[in-house]
């Protein structure tokens, strides 16, 4: 949770929807890791 803070603090409004879909595709992708592990 730290590193998703650090995303959402020094996102660029510009960017936001950018990092907004590259940060939950890395949880989601870390979720499907978890689960099939």
């Amino acid at each position: 949770m730290h590193i998703a803070r650090q995303l959402s603090d020094v996102v660029d409004p510009r960017a936001g929807n950018v990092v907004s879909i590259g940060f939950y595709d890395g949880v989601h992708l870390g979720h499907r890791a978890l689960i099939t592990s």
